[in-house]
């Protein structure tokens, strides 16, 4: 696809399930910048589109604040997704029906999960959930998906009202101080 020079706007999800776009060329340069196979708007803000060479683990890069709505619904060739710190929002089904998906990091600092965000991805076996979510649309995983978050959080609350197996998030190996087993005497 090439944006002519002309192109004043751009609308959201233009290009939502190309699954086979290849590239997107923009003429005036003011629109997109294309970074591991995602289409970003120039400052890098926006998610834009998926191109077919995005497979395997994806980055999301840094300065993105919402995965768009449907962005990389039914792609088979992503395995993992990192979600950077300063998103808030996945959208409704935006990683939907991706077959191949087995692992996603949400970090802290995400509000809200959309309707179905990851549902139809049934190898994603568990989530670790932050406890920032105030909001996560019905559907949101699979039904066979483990949920792990803190204990009484909203992600917590919402995977056992909604009948998903819960378990609590591990912790960091640095809150955790081995002793030796045989040791006698700790002192100041």
């Amino acid at each position: 696809v090439t944006l002519p020079s002309t192109l004043e706007t751009l609308g959201e999800s233009v290009f939502t399930s190309c699954d086979k776009l290849t590239s997107i060329k923009d003429k005036s340069g003011k629109f997109l910048k294309t970074v591991d196979g995602i289409v970003y708007s120039t400052d890098g803000t926006q998610m834009i589109a998926v191109l077919a060479s995005a497979s395997g683990e994806v980055r999301i890069a840094k300065g993105v604040t919402e995965i768009p709505t449907f962005l990389f619904i039914n792609n088979n060739r992503i395995t993992g997704v990192v979600i950077p710190e300063g998103v808030t929002n996945i959208g409704n089904q935006a990683f939907g029906w991706c077959d191949s998906l087995t692992s996603v990091v949400i970090p802290e600092g995400v509000t809200r999960i959309g309707y179905g965000a990851f549902k139809g991805s049934e190898n994603l076996t568990s989530v670790t959930l932050p406890s920032t979510l105030n909001d996560i649309g019905k559907e949101a995983f699979p039904a066979s998906t483990i949920i792990r978050s803190e204990p009484n959080t909203y992600a917590h609350t919402w995977a056992l009202k909604n009948g998903y197996t819960w378990q609590p998030a591990e912790q960091p190996e640095s809150k955790v101080m081995k002793l030796p087993a045989d040791l006698k005497i700790v002192r100041q």
